[in-house]
């Protein structure tokens, strides 16, 4: 009897031993597979957690990568990976041919809609010898082309937020921290450049007239500052060439038009509270570079903008 308590206690000790080692084995395995990932690899599973890369790390020695979680509740196919073919236009024949397959607005805007956002240029102005990216698949969920994360905890607390980035010439619209809306935009030039820095929604006509030139009519603006900032549709010509406002195309013109708040309006307690929604200009578009901005360089959806210290930046001003 004796004998097989003894038995029965070592085996005991014996499976704590086996599964505590296959513990740490898949641990380093796991760790093993993380260090092993390129600047474009996302893991993804349903109702976890999704790992993307920190592409401001020194990738010269992967085990020194940053990772930045971002929780992702949506379903599995919320991230879609979608491969970009970065083609030069040869001849007028080939521009003809693109123009005919993404440029009908009206038989398949979502194919116009996806290639106009991520060229952040209209088609009407693609030309012999531009260089535009075209992607492999074409979803109707236009957030799946931006470059922001679709979670910032930073912004959790704030009931409508807008993030525009100079430099990739887009924007994202935020509700509690979670991303609702991407558009492609075109800021300001050169020489009226659109200043980094945080702005409000303070008024928005439906049909206004610029006051540089009366001649210039622009739908659905949404003014940012005394100086005449504002967002608004005008042309897309895939580079900043604005008197410092963010021009839009015409549907995404429409849609911060109708969700930005403007106003004054009453609470649960009938007192009137100011509701501008904040907007925050990042950063600033690099002008030294010739052939178009940087997302011409992107070969995939997988990039994500390193945000998260500007914005704090911005927050506490």
């Amino acid at each position: 009897m004796r004998i097989y308590k003894k038995i029965k206690a070592l085996i005991y000790i014996i499976d704590i031993i086996c599964m505590m080692s296959l513990y740490f084995i898949l641990i380093s395995l796991f760790e093993n597979s993380i260090s092993n990932l390129s600047a474009n690899d996302v893991i993804k599973s349903k109702n976890n957690p999704i790992f993307v890369l920190n592409l401001n790390a020194n990738l010269g020695n992967k085990n020194e990568v940053n990772y930045n979680l971002y929780f992702e509740l949506l379903n599995s196919d919320s991230l879609k990976f979608i491969k970009y073919i970065k083609t030069v236009i040869e001849s007028q024949q080939q521009l003809d041919s693109i123009k005919n397959e993404y440029g009908n607005l009206e038989n398949n805007f979502i194919k116009y809609r996806v290639i106009t956002t991520i060229n952040r240029k209209d088609i009407k102005y693609f030309k012999i010898n531009d260089t535009i990216l075209i992607p492999d698949k074409f979803d109707s969920d236009i957030n799946n082309y931006s470059i922001f994360p679709k979670y910032i905890l930073e912004l959790d607390s704030i009931s409508k937020i807008v993030l525009v980035s100079n430099k990739f010439q887009c924007y994202s619209c935020y509700e509690f921290g979670e991303m609702v809306y991407f558009a492609a935009c075109n800021t300001g030039s050169r020489v009226s450049p659109t200043p980094p820095g945080k702005y409000y929604s303070n008024w928005k006509r439906e049909r206004h007239f610029s006051s540089i030139d009366p001649s210039w009519f622009m739908p659905y603006t949404v003014n940012l500052d005394r100086f005449g900032r504002a967002f608004h549709q005008f042309t897309m010509r895939g580079y900043p060439l604005s008197h410092s406002c963010i021009r839009q195309f015409m549907h995404d013109a429409a849609w911060i038009y109708h969700w930005a708040e403007t106003r004054n309006k009453k609470n649960n307690f009938q007192y009137f509270i100011t509701t501008k929604t904040p907007v925050i200009i990042l950063d600033r578009f690099d002008f030294s570079r010739r052939n178009g901005g940087p997302w011409l360089d992107f070969t995939d959806n997988c990039f994500r903008y390193e945000i998260t210290e500007t914005i704090n930046r911005f927050l506490l001003k």
